[in-house]
C-alpha cells in the first residue's frame, strides 16, 4: 500500500518502468537464489566424487584398438587428439619399436568412493623431443586435462603416425590430479 502512495506522484510511464523493475530484481533474486540453493545441495555430491581417488594400472604395453574420433589440439604435436575404443593389449612390454602405427602406452582404472563419478584429471606426455616439421616446434611435454569416471577402464598412450614422431629414448605418460602424481608409465622407444 505505501508503495503505491509513493508511486502517485509519478507518471503513468514512469510507474510502469518501476513496476517492470522490481518484477525483473524479483525475477533475478529468485534465480539467485535457486542457484544457490541447488548448488548447496549438490555440492557434497561433487566433492564427494573427487575427493579421494587412486589409480591402478590394469596392463601396459603395445596395444591395437579402433580410432574412435581426432580432435583438433593445439597442445599436442601432432595437432590432434586421438579417442581410442574397444582397445586390446597386443603384448605386455616397456620396450617398443619405433614403427608407423604402433600404440602404446596403458590401460587404467580409476578407483574412489563413488562409482560412476565423475573426476578431472591432468595426462602429461612426456617425448624425447618431437620436432615438427611443418612449425619447427619441439615438443617435450603435452598437457591434456581430461574428465575421467570412477570404476571405468580407461587408455593412455600414444601412435606413430608420422615419420617426424618416430624418435627414439624416453617416452613417459602420468595421470596426476592436484599436483599429486597417481600413475606413471615410462616406455623405451627404439629404432628396429
Amino acid at each position: 500500500m505505501r508503495y503505491k502512495q509513493l508511486l502517485s506522484g509519478y507518471s503513468h510511464q514512469k510507474t510502469r518502468r518501476l513496476h517492470e523493475y522490481s518484477r525483473h530484481m524479483m525475477s533475478t533474486t529468485r534465480c539467485t537464489f535457486l542457484s544457490f540453493l541447488l548448488l548447496w545441495l549438490f555440492y557434497p555430491v561433487v566433492c564427494f566424487c573427487s575427493d579421494t581417488i587412486d589409480i591402478n594400472i590394469v596392463d601396459y604395453g603395445i596395444y591395437a584398438s579402433d580410432i574412435h574420433e581426432k580432435l583438433s589440439s593445439h597442445e599436442s604435436p601432432t595437432g590432434w587428439v586421438t579417442i581410442q575404443r574397444n582397445v586390446r593389449l597386443l603384448s605386455n612390454a616397456d620396450v617398443v619399436p619405433a614403427t608407423l602405427g604402433i600404440k602404446f602406452g596403458f590401460r587404467y582404472e580409476i578407483k574412489g568412493e563413488l562409482e560412476g563419478g565423475r573426476v578431472v584429471i591432468l595426462r602429461t606426455f612426456r617425448y624425447p623431443g618431437l620436432t615438427d616439421r611443418k612449425s619447427g616446434k619441439v615438443f617435450h611435454e603435452t598437457k591434456l586435462v581430461q574428465h575421467g569416471k570412477v570404476g571405468h577402464l580407461s587408455y593412455v598412450g600414444y601412435v606413430f603416425e608420422q615419420e617426424w614422431e618416430l624418435v627414439p629414448g624416453r617416452w613417459s605418460f602420468e595421470i596426476s590430479r592436484d599436483g599429486n602424481k597417481l600413475a606413471e608409465r615410462s616406455f623405451t622407444v627404439y629404432k628396429p
